[in-house]
């Protein structure tokens, strides 16, 4: 897998774009951007508007957002007190 995204529907009946990810390797090409633009046309095409969220230490993928046009609405505390560790499978 090199880069994906979904988009999941909200309480309120309107679409979050969610799991965006570009492998490591592939970021910095582009994808993530037509991943996110395909995306919000779509949703922004049926519901009229789109949300999305992201950690917010995660600076590469606000900057990404803000460039596209989102800006911030909220900002969550998370109930995480240590970075997140990826599965290692071992």
């Amino acid at each position: 897998l090199i880069a994906c995204g979904a988009v999941h529907e909200t309480p309120a009946g309107v679409g979050h774009l969610a799991g965006l990810v570009v492998a490591p390797q592939y970021r910095r090409k582009g994808l993530g951007r037509a991943i996110v633009l395909g995306l919000s046309r779509a949703v922004l095409a049926s519901d009229g508007v789109v949300t999305l969220s992201a950690y917010a230490d995660n600076e590469a993928a606000i900057r990404l957002y803000l460039g596209l046009g989102y800006r911030l609405d909220h900002a969550f505390v998370s109930r995480f007190r240590e970075p997140r560790r990826a599965a290692s499978g071992q």
